[in-house]
């Protein structure tokens, strides 16, 4: 529904998993970074203000460790607020809070 395209991996350590959005808020499109810091399971979607799924970026695939980046391409959503799902294998689930503007 959305295209999207990994933008960037790197194998640098990172001290602790992460998520975030850059620009937010943005109009059309913002870059997902997120980082984990071992070797997981992960899925990432995106939800609407009332816990519907708009979109999944990565659907339990496995990754690496290290610093991640996804371009987005929320030009078809409306304006709002939406919410970055991040699951890194059983162990933990990360959100950010994304603004869409016109």
């Amino acid at each position: 529904l959305f295209p999207y395209t990994t933008l960037f991996r790197s194998p640098e350590s990172v001290q602790s998993d992460y998520i975030t959005s850059y620009p937010n808020p943005f109009n059309y499109n913002t870059t997902i970074t997120y980082g984990i810091k071992k070797e997981a399971t992960v899925s990432l979607a995106v939800y609407n203000y009332i816990e519907q799924e708009v979109e999944v970026l990565i659907d339990n695939e496995i990754y690496h460790s290290g610093k991640h980046e996804i371009n987005f391409d929320g030009s078809k959503l409306p304006q709002g607020v939406y919410y970055l799902n991040l699951a890194i294998g059983n162990e933990k689930i990360l959100v950010s809070k994304m603004i869409k503007t016109y």
